[in-house]
């Protein structure tokens, strides 16, 4: 288990690191992100599950959450 700090890191800028992703990442002047709000008392997660949803009938697995207020793309 990753304290919620942790696990955005290792989402954003430890994953954009790994990718050579330059500018994305980090909230910083210049760059492009993603901002999600959080209502942090209200986060949880579902139980996983698979869709076929892709072109072909390829599939993927979704874990459903609340507790995301919204999400700012290109913020």
């Amino acid at each position: 288990m990753y304290s919620l700090p942790e696990a955005i890191h290792r989402l954003t800028q430890a994953s954009a690191d790994v990718l050579g992703l330059k500018h994305r990442g980090s909230v910083k002047e210049g760059w492009i992100a993603d901002l999600n709000v959080i209502d942090y008392e209200n986060l949880e997660t579902g139980y996983l599950y698979y869709v076929n949803d892709f072109p072909h009938n390829g599939g993927r697995y979704i874990v459903q959450s609340t507790g995301y207020a919204a999400t700012i793309v290109g913020g």
